[in-house]
């Protein structure tokens, strides 16, 4: 693949496979903007990533153990959204419709989306509940994307959407939500669901980066072999806390099927990230400003850059 991607680059004029996917994804920062990026999470934010989890890790695990009876939570979640009009809008449009398909089945694929069905003008989410925590956190997550298209179909749809700016919709909708996370979670688990959505928030942007400088750096240099990736990787793994958090042996790569599919996208989980955490770091100090924020990235125009 590295030999067939490095010529695809040449003849369209890139001076690496890694710039041309860049440029398919449409994005409007470059490789060395990245290379920047990668940087300063290495510096800043995986010495905080790497405490955390030594502090806090094995702590969710009581998160785990905790059930979620489906009609309760929506019921929890009717209420709490009571005092956001529009958010509550939507959730009663997806309910009033049967627009959520969450019930559990052996002939569901195990995954989560949220998609757009044009001949229903209507978002619509797929799902399986399990009566557990993560339920909780997919329906938190899905239903930013299906606000996006409730009121933005236009730019979440029909244009190719930004990456980066689509995912703030439903990683930043979850952040948002965790004054709440007491009535969604219960008062035994919200502290550690609160934990939790923090450390997947930072895992997020280190390994956002720790991905996309592998392949980056692969990309540069197309005759590597595959001694040579297991090796940048553990090393990577280091730099990035990986191997100290989770004990990396630096062949986990080839277990990401992004890398084969769909090549550079994983930076995409990072800086879409911190932008949801810089709303919630707003929420901090002022709710009606973190709101009036995420709303107004939500209702972007079409083909709007990060």
């Amino acid at each position: 693949m590295l030999g067939l991607r490095e010529q695809i680059a040449s003849k369209l004029g890139f001076g690496s496979y890694a710039a041309y996917r860049y440029a398919c994804y449409g994005r409007d920062y470059s490789i060395v903007e990245a290379q920047a990026f990668h940087e300063l999470v290495k510096t800043y934010i995986v010495p905080i990533f790497v405490e955390a989890n030594l502090r806090a890790y094995y702590d969710v695990y009581d998160l785990y153990s905790a059930k979620y009876e489906q009609k309760a939570f929506m019921d929890r979640f009717t209420s709490v959204l009571a005092d956001n009009p529009a958010a509550a809008e939507a959730l009663r449009f997806m309910q009033d419709n049967e627009l959520a398909d969450t019930a559990a089945s052996d002939k569901k694929m195990e995954s989560s989306f949220t998609t757009y069905v044009s001949s229903l003008a209507t978002p619509y989410i797929f799902t399986q509940w399990a009566d557990d925590s993560r339920s909780v956190g997919t329906i938190l997550h899905e239903f930013g994307h299906f606000m996006s298209y409730y009121y933005n179909p236009e730019t979440g749809w029909s244009s190719g959407d930004s990456l980066d700016l689509a995912e703030i919709d439903s990683q930043g909708f979850t952040l948002l939500m965790t004054p709440y996370y007491n009535e969604l979670y219960g008062e035994d688990y919200a502290a550690l669901a609160r934990t939790e959505h923090l450390l997947d928030a930072l895992y997020a942007i280190v390994t956002g980066c720790m991905e996309d400088e592998f392949q980056q750096r692969v990309y540069a240099n197309p005759g590597m072999t595959l001694e040579q990736m297991n090796r940048l990787y553990a090393q990577l793994a280091t730099a990035y806390g990986m191997e100290e958090v989770y004990g990396f042996s630096g062949m986990e790569w080839v277990l990401i099927p992004h890398s084969f599919q769909s090549p550079m996208y994983y930076i995409s989980y990072a800086v879409s990230m911190v932008a949801a955490l810089q709303l919630w770091e707003e929420q901090q100090t002022s709710e009606a400003e973190a709101w009036e924020a995420y709303w107004g990235i939500m209702m972007r125009g079409s083909y709007s850059d990060f």
